[in-house]
């Protein structure tokens, strides 16, 4: 009998291809509740369940269903499936680490040109009629210092990105070997340290009890007065309240964001400051990084089921 797989949120046809080639039975919807999740595996048992962002796998559901034996994440963070819960219940996990990265890298590069040069807020003064060429004075990026909280694998291509532009880059990274590091910038043996020197701030590491909240007030008030930050990693590593709070006072000059503590954020200051620039978590929304990933997962779900063999599995 045919491994049966549900397919939530829209991924990439590929993985849809690719498993039915192998003789899967695939059936796709949208992103779907806890509670319709739960009915619609209660109705139709699945071997496999593949999610990308929006569909939570809570340890509910894990509790709820039976004959699940996989949950694949097309994408690298797994913070919407209860891994413990997973663990518990005798479900393994995988993602598909890298497949979005360079996605994420360009997105971070993005930002960081629409905030040294305003670019958000010169097109909506022109969309508006306006002709302000002397508002939108910018700043160059060349002989800029980043420093950047994470260097794995995008962390570390966004540093090599940033010095073809000119800038120093410093990097922090308790989990990384110190010689990778160097390959592209510096070394700093603490993260306050990025604070007190960096022009830019960019943030990439996962959301873990250790770095829940760890760019907030404490952080603020080490920073140089007018540094520019960016979030294209995880929401509730930055403390946005405290952000807005130091926009105003001037100890940020601006900041863009594409992650949030709440998803889609409730926070109103947020959204007023057009300061901010704001994205709905796009950073792996390309073509390029979607086909990637469904190709990575696909093959490692196939691998799963009929050789036996786990490929990025997290728990």
């Amino acid at each position: 009998m045919a491994i049966k797989v549900l397919l939530c949120d829209g991924v990439a046809k590929k993985a849809v291809e690719m498993l039915a080639k192998a003789g899967f039975a695939n059936e796709e919807t949208k992103a779907l509740p806890e509670d319709d999740l739960i009915a619609k595996l209660k109705a139709n048992p699945v071997e496999c369940l593949v999610v990308r962002s929006s569909t939570k796998v809570t340890a509910k559901v894990f509790q709820s269903v039976s004959g699940l034996k996989l949950v694949g994440r097309a994408g690298v963070g797994v913070d919407n499936v209860d891994v413990k819960a997973a663990a518990a219940a005798g479900v393994k996990v995988m993602n598909t680490p890298g497949g979005n990265a360079n996605a994420v890298v360009e997105l971070t590069l993005g930002f960081m040109l629409s905030l040294a040069r305003q670019v958000p807020k010169a097109d909506r003064s022109m969309k508006s009629g306006k002709w302000e060429k002397k508002a939108f004075k910018g700043s160059e990026l060349k002989g800029k210092t980043l420093g950047l909280i994470g260097m794995g694998r995008i962390g570390y291509e966004v540093a090599k990105r940033a010095r073809a532009f000119g800038m120093s880059v410093v990097g922090y990274d308790p989990y990384l070997d110190p010689a990778k590091i160097r390959e592209v910038g510096e070394q700093v043996l603490s993260v306050g340290e990025i604070y007190k020197r960096a022009d830019y701030i960019s943030i990439h590491t996962p959301l873990t009890d250790e770095t829940r909240g760890m760019v907030g007030e404490g952080a603020f008030a080490q920073m140089k007065n007018g540094v520019l930050i960016i979030n294209a990693a995880r929401g509730g590593i930055l403390d946005e309240k405290a952000l807005v709070k130091h926009m105003k006072d001037g100890k940020v000059a601006g900041a863009a964001l594409d992650v949030y503590s709440v998803e889609p954020p409730d926070y109103k200051e947020l959204l007023e400051d057009d300061r901010l620039i704001l994205t709905p978590h796009i950073g792996a929304a390309t073509a390029e990084s979607q086909d990637t990933c469904a190709e990575m997962l696909s093959d490692q779900i196939i691998q799963f089921f009929t050789k036996n063999k786990a490929v990025n599995v997290v728990n």
